[in-house]
């Protein structure tokens, strides 16, 4: 049995993301498989308390949590209000053999120094790119590119100072790796998969109907499903622009999955969408699953993927994937093996790789179950697997600097 302190600045709930998701799933299982797991995480408020779920152990720090819109308590920046004793506290009461980080955040930081000085292991894990970092904290300085060019060099520079000085770490997939790798991390790494953590045919026949009931979606018309956030690396407004070409021919509806943003809404309308584009708000864990049940084809314009936890899952639901060819993306989705891929910006092109699904059933049918065979390779339980491995790697054989795993 390893003792685990697993350190997450942004943790679910409140949190709706992957990186988050992946923390709490890969905390319970460890703990599910015996080891003492202990998760400090931010409170929703300036209140600290501790919280047991099952064998894991949450540790709320005292933060401040500022939401990054103003009405999503489910998308927050936790400032840590006292993080060096937080970190002082848990290593002393709870003496880890490995200290776990996830995000190169404050209190993930001063957990790296602080174990550091302590001689205990730390793994770090990465979950994001300086283009999702710096558009979540509300810097959208794009529109000009040199400060926003300059925000993402010193972006790297602190990804890749905060992961050097970690023993090893773990990225998602092997082009993400390779990413970080030609930034100058050179600390020992594995790659291991984020997970799928549901199987969606559980969630019973009856779901699909009723969340098209529930929308007014009739049982003929096509749904072209996106699910994730609606922040500017993720691109929705070349979906909608995508979808408006597809309108133009096709019948189908397209269901946007994640927190509602007033800027995605405003384009839908402007392009004459109002009455093709559906906008759910996040979903309930069950009406997720039905809505992936109830898609004909998964569609994504993301530009900041180094996974794209969403894209497993539609593999699991066994959805063709219509996606752009950037960063990690094209190693989850293999272009004519489980999805297509186009340019990115390029909204004429993934409008034709939709449509291409749309009506060639028998090509969106192959590519479909070769996504839900290919996902068996993700699985939440041989990712916490891979994980207890490394764990046990970094207690009773630490890797030298440098050494390549």
């Amino acid at each position: 049995m390893f003792h685990i302190l697993t350190i997450a600045d942004l943790f679910h709930p409140p949190t709706i993301m992957g990186g988050p998701l992946t923390a709490r799933r890969w905390a319970e299982g460890l703990a599910a498989r015996g080891h003492e797991v202990t998760v400090l995480a931010p409170s929703p408020s300036v209140r600290r308390f501790v919280e047991r779920d099952g064998d894991l152990r949450i540790v709320r720090y005292a933060s401040l949590p500022i939401p990054h819109r103003r009405d999503r308590r489910e998308q927050v920046r936790p400032i840590p209000l006292r993080p060096l004793r937080e970190i002082g506290i848990a290593l002393e009461r709870f003496k880890p053999d490995v200290v776990h980080v996830h995000f190169v955040m404050p209190l993930a930081a001063v957990a790296v120094m602080q174990a550091r000085r302590s001689r205990i292991a730390v793994l770090g894990t990465n979950h994001a790119l300086p283009e999702n970092a710096t558009l979540f904290y509300g810097l959208g300085i794009r529109r000009i590119p040199a400060l926003y060019d300059a925000a993402q060099r010193a972006a790297w520079a602190l990804i890749r100072a905060f992961y050097n000085r970690c023993d090893a770490m773990t990225a998602p997939t092997r082009l993400a790796l390779d990413l970080f790798r030609s930034r100058g991390i050179n600390v020992p790494a594995w790659v291991v998969s984020n997970g799928v953590g549901f199987e969606p045919a559980t969630v019973g026949a009856a779901a699909p109907a009723a969340f098209r009931h529930r929308h007014r979606i009739a049982a003929t018309t096509p749904i072209v499903l996106y699910v994730g956030r609606m922040s500017t690396e993720k691109r929705v407004d070349v979906l909608l622009h995508a979808f408006a070409h597809i309108a133009r021919v096709n019948d189908a509806q397209l269901v946007v999955v994640g927190p509602v943003e007033p800027t995605p809404i405003a384009l839908a309308q402007k392009l004459g969408l109002a009455g093709r584009v559906i906008f759910t708000g996040v979903l309930s864990h069950i009406d997720l699953h039905a809505a992936y049940q109830s898609a004909t084809v998964f569609a994504s314009a993301s530009e900041a993927e180094l996974q794209g936890m969403a894209f497993l899952e539609a593999m699991a639901a066994g959805l063709p994937i219509a996606a752009i060819d950037r960063h990690a993306v094209r190693e989850t989705v293999r272009h004519e093996e489980n999805g297509l891929l186009s340019a990115a910006a390029d909204a004429s092109g993934l409008a034709a790789s939709v449509l291409r699904l749309l009506c060639d059933r028998s090509l969106a049918q192959r590519l479909g179950n070769d996504g839900r065979r290919r996902v068996g390779e993700h699985s939440v339980q041989q990712s916490v697997g891979a994980l207890e491995k490394i764990i046990e790697t970094l207690k009773y054989a630490p890797p030298r600097s440098g050494e390549t795993v």
